[in-house]
């Protein structure tokens, strides 16, 4: 049965072979558009391909249609037990698209990898889409190979890492914010974006708590 943890993989620069096998296991994979070919690459096979399919370069392999072939949008099963979900919807970018459509399936939380680098314009809409789909009871965040990214308001939650691991608390676009467990520990701090920010800061034990009134944006 899939869980309704869903790991949302896109067509970024990896975190790696071995940290993306490691992200996928107890998670329903979600490849958007051309991240299959990397996916296969690994022998990952995902639970479903979402998107227009413009950049996946063997639609054979996975058993997806030419356009002439299908133009139908409705989902179906493609090769290897793989769902194929085609949205074509060029108003959106596949991300908000796989977004929207593991909300759908009632998603409990959303991983994002391979979001980040390449192209700037997908980099910095891929972070916005953190606030844009920010539920409380619904956990979403964004993973690298090095750093997580969590926008959050109105509420108080526990980072977890290793003792020197840096961390940063930006106003997104404003919030009060208090932490307990960094090195440049915070009160009642007001964070305004482009103004005030926790920046190079870092953990000094294995575990901070971070609380918000308003919205921020942390990374560590």
């Amino acid at each position: 049965m899939p869980s309704a943890n869903y790991l949302i993989i896109g067509d970024g620069p990896t975190v790696g072979d071995e940290y993306l096998r490691n992200l996928a296991t107890g998670r329903t994979v979600v490849a958007l558009d051309g991240a299959a070919d990397k996916l296969r690459c690994i022998d990952l096979i995902p639970n479903i391909i979402l998107g227009d399919f413009d950049a996946i370069e063997d639609r054979t392999y996975w058993g997806i249609p030419s356009r002439s072939e299908n133009s139908s949008e409705e989902p179906f099963m493609g090769n290897h037990g793989v769902q194929i979900v085609v949205a074509s919807d060029q108003d959106l970018t596949d991300m908000e698209k796989g977004i929207l459509f593991s909300d759908s399936l009632q998603a409990s939380s959303i991983v994002i990898t391979d979001a980040i680098g390449g192209r700037m314009d997908h980099t910095l809409g891929n972070i916005r889409f953190l606030k844009k789909y920010h539920r409380t009871e619904r956990p979403i965040e964004i993973i690298t190979d090095t750093h997580r990214l969590r926008y959050i308001r109105d509420e108080q939650f526990t980072i977890m890492g290793s003792a020197g691991s840096p961390c940063g608390i930006f106003g997104f676009p404003s919030a009060v914010a208090t932490t307990q467990g960094l090195k440049y520990d915070i009160k009642d701090y007001d964070l305004e974006f482009a103004e005030t920010d926790s920046i190079a800061n870092s953990f000094v034990q294995s575990s901070a708590t971070i609380s918000a009134v308003g919205e921020a944006l942390v990374i560590w």
